[in-house]
């Protein structure tokens, strides 16, 4: 009877996990699959935002040399002013003086983005003469 008892445990024990289901392997390339997708997905997405990135960072230092090239006019003084051209941090750049009170300083700077293309920014700047009356 003893031996009865186990034999039934063991029949039972066994329904029990062939009831339980495992994941079969359709499951398993499915997921695999899903996340694949959206991993290559994830992949495109950075390389645009690193894309972006860059021509950010290019334009920001071109508008910084634009920057440092209008303070640089500015500080010569109205007296002193005039047309010319310069390479400031590799970006080449041309001013034209025009006007007598207020002189107005048209600063042309050129680059090309990360795309290969001309991109040409203009900085308009007046300069009046100091009153010297006080």
């Amino acid at each position: 009877m003893k031996n009865r008892g186990t034999h039934l445990k063991n029949r039972e024990t066994h329904r029990l996990l062939a009831d339980r289901r495992g994941v079969s392997l359709v499951e398993i390339l499915v997921a695999l699959t899903i996340l694949a997708g959206a991993l290559i997905s994830l992949s495109g997405a950075a390389a645009l935002a690193a894309r972006h990135l860059q021509s950010g960072r290019t334009d920001l230092n071109a508008w910084a040399a634009s920057q440092s090239q209008a303070e640089d006019l500015m500080s010569r003084g109205f007296d002193t002013i005039s047309s010319g051209t310069a390479t400031v941090h590799g970006y080449p750049m041309k001013w034209t003086v025009s006007g007598t009170n207020p002189k107005k300083i048209v600063l042309e700077m050129g680059w090309t983005n990360t795309r290969g293309n001309a991109v040409t920014d203009t900085v308009v700047l007046y300069m009046a003469q100091p009153d010297t009356t006080s």
